[in-house]
């Protein structure tokens, strides 16, 4: 197994340790790149064109979402199987029939709107974390509070999956994702802080068979909280925090770039020169 590298350091550090990464691995070959795991859409839209210049351009680069991976390494095997793509609205339609056949403790409640809604989010928070019904049976028996109601919630998941068996989603996928199914001979995780369970579990996969090296911005202790679980997951993995040197500027730092800089610092103020206007 591959240890994870942890680089942090400021935005500007950790931008342009990526475009180093990236042309490291352009001149292994300039037609195998790595992949690029972003935290959303978004990420991957800005780090395109942050990177063009970076990395002196880049050919090819897949820019990934962790859904959008899930679903590229897990579908097929899921569809092998025969189940069903699960349509839109999907889940919390079969949330709602889960909570109007509610007896028991739930049974004052099962027509309130509220309660499908709650069930529909605590079924998909469960999932993310990677429990599934037995797991989450085990660990309400040892609760010490309110048995009875911790006991009916894990029947109404275990019915909750009996009922969406046949069916997948795009949570399903990380499960059975096969990495070998990836054609990329790294990946480079950015605007990723705090992962579920079952994207650890699928990065952990993925560090079997390739280098995986996380980027994070480390700013000031409050802030830094964040992605706290982050490191200390990465560190018990065998990664050791690698601090990115700070690039040096091309330019004279203006006033803007001072209050990007010093934004949650007590630092004390510079000379105005029409670049920051209040």
């Amino acid at each position: 197994m591959h240890r994870p590298r942890l680089i942090l350091g400021s935005l500007d550090a950790i931008e342009a340790a990526l475009g180093d990464e990236l042309r490291r691995w352009k001149a292994v070959d300039p037609l195998a790149p790595p992949l690029l795991l972003v935290g959303d859409v978004l990420i991957g839209i800005y780090l395109r064109r942050r990177l063009a210049r970076l990395a002196g351009g880049h050919v090819n680069l897949p820019v990934m979402t962790p859904g959008h991976l899930a679903r590229l390494l897990g579908e097929p095997a899921l569809l092998a199987e025969g189940r069903t793509p699960l349509p839109a609205g999907g889940q919390h339609l079969l949330a709602e029939e889960i909570a109007l056949g509610a007896g028991g403790y739930f049974a004052p409640v099962r027509q309130a709107p509220g309660f499908a809604q709650a069930l529909d989010r605590l079924f998909r928070e469960l999932r993310e974390a990677g429990v599934d019904p037995e797991g989450f049976r085990a660990a309400v028996s040892q609760a010490e509070v309110n048995q009875e109601k911790c006991t009916a919630l894990a029947h109404l998941y275990a019915r909750y999956a009996e009922r969406r068996r046949g069916f997948y989603d795009g949570l399903d996928t990380y499960a059975v994702a096969d990495p070998s199914r990836l054609d990329a001979p790294a990946v480079l995780v950015y605007g990723i802080s705090q992962p579920s369970g079952l994207l650890r579990r699928l990065l952990e996969r993925l560090m079997e068979t390739r280098p995986v090296t996380v980027f994070l911005p480390r700013t000031v202790p409050e802030a830094d909280r964040a992605h706290r679980e982050m490191i200390d997951w990465l560190t018990s993995l065998g990664a050791g925090e690698e601090p990115a040197p700070e690039p040096v500027p091309d330019r004279e730092p203006t006033a803007l770039d001072h209050l990007r800089a010093t934004l949650f610092h007590p630092a004390g103020g510079t000379e105005p020169d029409g670049t920051v206007r209040l």
